[in-house]
């Protein structure tokens, strides 16, 4: 099954820290009050609204789910323990991926929906399997709900039992990824490094997937040569 900790080192090496840029969609989503002086230098008299990755509004609904009150300081003094809790709880576990077997896979879902536009990604990846005949516990197509509930896992785990499948899958979802954030107003801001991150997350998953089909032939080989020394030591 798809492991969170392999996906956090990437992400941590991809975001940067504090951000208080006035050009950022996600200032309309709200800010922690606190100034970027001495967090954010380039925009010193506005407020941090982003850090490590990680958004207001999302430290917010984190806090409510948590059933403690935000904090501004908190935010911008944000520990590495809290940022992975953050970063499981609300990106990771709620979607099912520990569910997920295709560990690439599961990783693109995670990003799509840590950078935005997740539900459409998934919702990409609904039809697809749909397209492919891939259906899910209950036997009925799936509903293009946006949602990566059990259903959905489901129908891709059985779908990345073929690796072409998965790579097929892979590529897909890495094309419907680039095209989303393409369509966005800041892509000429922020574009550059958005498409940089897309590239790197294909290559991979890619990597992700052939390394997991050696990893599974080695271990069935092994259990094999193990079956077959105790078969022989029967015979002697």
């Amino acid at each position: 099954m798809a492991n969170f900790q392999n996906i956090v080192k990437h992400v941590k090496v991809s975001e940067g820290g504090h951000s208080s840029d006035p050009r950022d969609n996600a200032l309309g989503q709200g800010h922690s009050g606190v100034f970027g002086k001495g967090y954010d230098n380039r925009f010193p008299s506005n407020f941090v609204h982003t850090n490590k990755g990680i958004i207001w509004a999302t430290y917010v609904r984190y806090c409510k789910k948590e059933g403690k009150q935000p904090s501004g300081e908190e935010f911008v003094n944000m520990t590495d323990t809290l940022w992975r809790d953050i970063a499981y709880t609300l990106y990771w576990e709620s979607f099912d991926l520990d569910n997920v077997k295709s560990q690439a896979i599961a990783e693109i879902i995670f990003e799509g929906y840590w950078g935005g536009g997740g539900t459409r990604l998934v919702r990409d990846l609904q039809r697809e399997l749909n397209n492919l005949g891939f259906v899910g516990k209950n036997g009925s197509v799936l509903a293009v709900d946006g949602f990566m509930g059990g259903n959905t896992t489901f129908a891709l785990n059985n779908a990345t039992k073929s690796y072409q499948t998965e790579k097929d899958l892979i590529k897909h979802l890495t094309d419907q990824r680039l095209a989303y954030l393409q369509s966005l107003s800041d892509w000429s801001i922020y574009g550059k490094g958005w498409g940089r991150r897309v590239d790197e997350m294909y290559e991979k998953a890619m990597k992700l997937a052939s390394v997991g089909r050696i990893t599974g032939i080695a271990v069935v080989s092994g259990l094999f040569f193990l079956a077959y020394k105790v078969y022989k030591k029967k015979l002697i």
